[in-house]
């Protein structure tokens, strides 16, 4: 039984991923998006549980920023899938921008 609490939807945006605690950085592919988080495939694992602010660039706009913390990653073939909840800092409202 999931226990999710929102709707999830189909995204397919490229985002930057920067760690807060260690600065690497990554690009990956939005998978799908919901009030509590948002699902990436990327190249290489995320590091579970570390702060994460993650960058959506939007044409004619400022990019969206969220923080979150990657809280499963799965390898799949040759990429990365990976679940990342967003801190309760990030706006359920502003988790819409994803979809634009």
């Amino acid at each position: 039984m999931e226990r999710r609490v929102f709707d999830r939807f189909s995204c397919g945006r490229s985002l930057s991923i920067r760690d807060l605690t260690n600065s690497r950085q990554y690009t990956a592919v939005c998978r799908d998006v919901s009030g509590g988080g948002v699902g990436v495939q990327l190249e290489s694992p995320l590091r579970l549980m570390h702060i994460l602010e993650l960058n959506m660039p939007r044409e004619n706009a400022s990019p969206l920023k969220f923080k979150g913390r990657a809280v499963w990653q799965q390898q799949i073939g040759p990429v990365w899938v990976a679940g990342i909840s967003f801190l309760p800092s990030s706006k359920l409202l502003d988790t819409r921008l994803f979809l634009e």
